[in-house]
């Protein structure tokens, strides 16, 4: 602090009032960066590939251990715990289910 202050007294008023502006807005910038570490390692959502571990429904020809609609997936998370993933691939999905 005691150099901006060193730095302010050589500057006429106008050009502290810039001076001080322009390091605010450093300050201020500097001090609202977006944090990068908060996103919990999961699939990217535009992923075309399941996360290891999803429940995987797959309408057409679904593989053993896949579900062929969304609501045989979301039965098959009762008494499950912790957050789950399901992934659906593409497909016109006409089922309803109450969770």
């Amino acid at each position: 602090m005691m150099t901006i202050i060193m730095l302010t007294k050589r500057l006429s008023v106008a050009q502290q009032w810039y001076f001080l502006l322009i390091f605010s807005f450093a300050l201020f910038a500097a001090s609202h960066t977006l944090p990068t570490n908060t996103l919990s390692p999961r699939a990217n959502p535009s992923s075309t590939a399941p996360p290891r571990g999803a429940l995987i429904v797959r309408q057409k020809n679904p593989l053993p251990g896949e579900h062929p609609s969304i609501p045989d997936a979301i039965r098959a998370l009762r008494g499950t715990k912790g957050p789950q993933t399901i992934f659906v691939y593409p497909g016109t999905y006409t089922n309803s289910c109450l969770t």
